[in-house]
């Protein structure tokens, strides 16, 4: 999950208040790319890594 997860780094949804999450469209197409059949059991895993990482980049933004 976490090469699936470094390869959708570029798919982030912004807004005023920082980073909102991945675009999952583009995590959905992406797995398709690299041939994984992605279960709801990864994609929670994927969202577990998205709220971590969007915590740290939205508090590296912010200056905290």
């Amino acid at each position: 999950m976490v090469g699936l997860f470094q390869r959708c780094l570029t798919q982030w949804r912004t807004g005023g208040v920082g980073v909102i999450g991945l675009d999952y469209v583009a995590v959905i197409q992406v797995a398709g790319i690299i041939g994984l059949q992605l279960t709801a059991a990864m994609m929670e895993d994927i969202q577990l890594m998205e709220l971590h990482a969007r915590e740290l980049i939205n508090r590296k933004a912010g200056g905290n």
